[in-house]
């Protein structure tokens, strides 16, 4: 449950850190959290991820002093699945290779997508070890972006064709998926491990500078239990 500004004095404290449990509502016509087991007709893993969670919500606030830890997942409405034929090109161009011809490159694909979605993330703001400024600085200019609806860009669900709305909640509706259910393995964070040989770089939220190196998935296993997955911290 959300909290009001003046219970803001009633954070828990551990050690350095500062938490507090926010809870908002995102909703749209379609997403696509796509499976990497499903390589040639892509798939939707069945819930949004927090990686994707995590995603949605730097959208609408990001700052390199605190990172967001998702709690809970509430699929609100039905998991219904969706399937749209795409083109894609089979082969790559390259300098060697030359123009593609499309007419002969051109493959159809199915992509599955999931249905009219509603979900409410629950989450807390946690600082960062070079933070100097309470966590209640981050937590009202949250709470002032999500009633204004405000963002960065526009926020998504996996991909960025699938929009994804945003308002914030005081307390998660009801879900319309009753019982327990088995989900497999979810993606639960994505670490950037420092490579001076690797594919990617971004930018040290401590320091500010541009560091090379690799992403590794970390993966649980996700449980529903009418309609809530309950996600493990990702330290």
């Amino acid at each position: 449950m959300t909290l009001p500004i003046e219970e803001l004095a009633k954070y828990q404290h551990n050690g350095s850190k500062e938490t507090i449990d926010v809870l908002i509502d995102a909703f749209g016509p379609q997403a696509n959290f796509v499976n990497p087991q499903y390589k040639s007709e892509p798939r939707s893993y069945p819930v949004i991820t927090p990686p994707a969670a995590i995603g949605l919500l730097e959208s609408i606030l990001f700052r390199p002093e605190f990172q967001y830890q998702i709690l809970r997942l509430h699929a609100i409405k039905p998991i219904r699945y969706q399937t749209h034929s795409r083109n894609h090109v089979k082969t790559k161009m390259s300098e060697r290779s030359g123009p593609i011809a499309i007419e002969k490159a051109r493959v159809v694909r199915s992509h599955t997508y999931l249905s009219d979605v509603r979900y409410a993330i629950e989450f807390d703001l946690q600082l960062r070890p070079h933070a100097t400024d309470s966590v209640r600085k981050y937590y009202e200019m949250l709470e002032r972006r999500l009633k204004r609806g405000q963002c960065y860009r526009q926020p998504y669900f996996g991909q960025r064709e699938c929009r994804a709305d945003f308002q914030p909640l005081d307390q998660a509706p009801q879900s319309e998926i009753l019982g327990e259910f088995d989900l497999g393995m979810l993606p639960l964070a994505i670490d950037r491990i420092p490579d001076p040989g690797g594919p990617i770089t971004w930018r040290d939220p401590a320091t500010r500078e541009i560091v090379r190196g690799r992403c590794q998935t970390r993966y649980f296993a996700a449980r529903m239990v009418d309609g809530v997955v309950e996600v493990p911290h990702a330290a």
